[in-house]
């Protein structure tokens, strides 16, 4: 889909172009979004200057809960965004019975929250409930536009309500009372909805029927517990708190510039994070991009606020305690660490990830510090822990799943062609098996001759050390080998040496005790070799896993009956070691999802580095 906003075709560097190609309209945004931002500023400024006090502490708390709402407007834009797809829109009656009931909420939260008279309450309750009602609704037709990258009309809508709230409030009758105020925000968020709704917008895309948003557990959780999260580091409870609570606000309403300008770059992001296939290089490159641009962004504002804070507090904190300048910086910090995982959360979003569900652990640890912390600094500390615990839990992962990889190459022997359908080679490890391994051999070929056409068995020895050795030497037959290694390195080493042997169709492997057998089709074992990574025991599960994730899921049981006859060579320290191989390899599978990213970037990308 076309976003309006083009680069130029004349940029001979190619590395220049591919940026220009994937942020021309993003970063247009970007620009446009910190633009309305100056200018809302400037109109909150203008205002200020003009009104009594009472009405611009009043305009405040209002500012404050249209800021919750524009939260949960983005939130739901997210949601549709991933719901509609490209190429789609949202119905026109989308999300009208949702915005309804949110509108109706947060009226009656204003009207619980105004400290006020009887009437003047119930008047900015409306006002605000309308306001609310306005941009709710717009939601879905906003989320057909980031869907399809329209960059040229989402920019103008947001310099479009900045600009007119700037105008009006600008105006002498606005500025008599703050009920006007709020209806000048109300008239622009009211705008906005007649161009969302336009006639041009109704035929330039395939309309879906219904957005079932209740399908969409998994992103709605995510989004609530970072909603959650905002909300618990934005304010405190006084009854903990106390006299203290305005200070932490106030910190932290500073502290969360770092969270919005880098929640633009997210929102800028976003569309491509949901279109681009899991795993692929592309989706990988415009992660780390984004990632890297909110990082710059979080850097630089940090460090600013941080300067105007004590250039400031030369001058009017003289009085105030150590401990205050000591909160706003441990504050600062914390929502600069918090920003940080807004992307990384979005990605779990875009692509259904229930790892992102983690976000409620750190939502624990917060509110248990909002009922037991007695200061600025203790909740400032208590956020500090919450934000770095976000982080590690949340983006370590994310940055794990779209790191850059190399494709990984299938190995195909060189000095022989496969035998045809038929053939199969037993990869029998070794390690001290004594006379077992030759009985194991033997017993292999007896049972397996007459059923193939042409049998091969490869016996491992794994730096044997006993008489095993010269036993497997002896046994001389056309249909056996003996591999023998210098050191002992594993039963999973063992088995890559077998291997990389076989020549056959299929390939098996079974202990030299006899217990057990596995058999793969050999061109599927070569195509996961370079993938796997265990050594010991646990390549047995690594290579079930890594075949999953390159699409080979039809495992077919058959029943042994197990006779023990000897000794066996596993220990307690073995049994330590094959957990701690298990809990790695649930980490590539579940947390990094090596497994996964290598298998797509085996069948869909071209040999090279990502």
């Amino acid at each position: 889909m076309s976003s309006g906003i083009a680069y130029n075709s004349e940029v001979k560097n190619p590395a220049i172009k591919m940026v220009f190609r994937d942020w021309g309209g993003p970063l247009v945004y970007v620009g446009s979004a910190g633009f309305a931002g100056l200018l809302n500023t400037a109109s909150t400024d203008s205002v200020k200057g003009q009104v009594s006090t009472d009405v611009a502490f009043n305009l405040d708390s209002i500012l404050l809960a249209l800021t919750g709402v524009s939260m949960l407007v983005i939130a739901l834009q997210f949601l549709y965004v991933r719901a509609i797809g490209e190429g789609n829109r949202a119905s026109m009656r989308q999300g009208v019975a949702l915005s309804l009931l949110l509108s109706v909420g947060v009226a009656g939260v204003a009207y619980l929250l105004i400290d006020s008279s009887t009437g003047f309450k119930f008047e900015i309750a409306v006002w605000l409930g309308l306001a609310s009602l306005f941009s709710l609704a717009a939601c879905a037709r906003l989320a057909t536009l980031l869907i399809n990258q329209e960059w040229t009309s989402i920019c103008f809508l947001v310099v479009l309500s900045a600009a007119s709230r700037l105008v009006m409030w600008n105006i002498p009758w606005f500025q008599e009372n703050i009920t006007r105020l709020v209806v000048a925000i109300v008239i622009s968020n009211f705008a906005q909805v007649l161009y969302l709704f336009a006639p041009r917008h109704e035929r330039k895309y395939a309309q879906i029927v219904k957005v079932d948003l209740r399908r969409q557990f998994v992103p709605m959780g995510i989004l609530g517990g970072f909603v959650a999260i905002i909300g618990l580091g934005s304010l405190s409870r006084r009854g903990t708190l106390g006299q203290y609570s305005t200070q932490f606000s106030e910190n932290a309403l500073v502290g969360r510039s770092v969270f919005f300008l880098v929640l633009i770059i997210a929102y800028a992001s976003f569309p491509k994070i949901c279109k681009l296939p899991l795993f692929s290089r592309a989706l990988g490159r415009h992660f780390r991009q984004a990632q890297l641009l909110a990082s710059v962004v979080c850097g630089i504002v940090a460090v600013l606020l941080l300067l105007r804070h004590f250039q400031i507090g030369e001058m009017i904190y003289d009085t105030q305690p150590s401990n205050h300048h000591l909160a706003f910086v441990i504050g600062l910090i914390g929502w600069t660490v918090v920003s940080l995982t807004v992307i990384p959360l979005l990605y779990y979003v875009a692509h259904n990830s229930r790892l992102g569900l983690a976000v409620y652990l750190p939502v624990v640890v917060m509110a248990v510090f909002q009922l037991l912390a007695t200061t600025p600094l203790s909740l400032s500390v208590g956020f500090l822990l919450c934000s770095l615990l976000l982080l590690v839990i949340v983006s370590v992962p994310a940055f794990l799943r779209n790191r850059p990889t190399v494709r990984a190459e299938i190995y195909v022997p060189s000095d022989k062609q496969l035998f045809g359908e038929g053939s199969l080679t037993v990869v029998i490890p070794s390690y001290n098996s004594g006379k077992d391994g030759v009985k194991t051999v033997l017993a292999t070929y007896d049972a397996l001759q007459d059923t193939v056409d042409e049998l091969r068995v490869i016996a491992v020895s794994d730096g044997s050390t006993d008489e095993s050795v010269a036993l497997l030497d002896e046994l001389s037959q056309p249909w056996f080998s003996h591999v023998k290694m210098e050191r002992n390195s594993g039963k999973g080493a063992a088995l890559r040496e077998g291997f990389a042997h076989s020549r056959t169709d299929i390939t098996a492997f079974i202990d030299a005790d006899g217990v057990g057998i596995k058999m793969y089709r050999t061109r599927h074992l070569q195509e996961v070799l370079p993938v796997v990574q265990e050594t010991g025991f646990s390549l047995d599960l690594e290579l079930f896993i890594a075949l999953s994730a390159y699409g080979h899921r039809r495992f077919i049981e058959m029943p042994v009956e197990i006779v023990r006859t000897g000794s066996s060579t596993i220990s307690a320290g073995n049994m330590i070691q094959a957990l701690a191989d298990m809990l790695r390899i649930f980490w590539r599978a579940r947390i990094s999802l090596n497994y996964d990213a290598l298998a797509y970037t085996s069948a869909h990308e071209s040999q090279g580095t990502i």
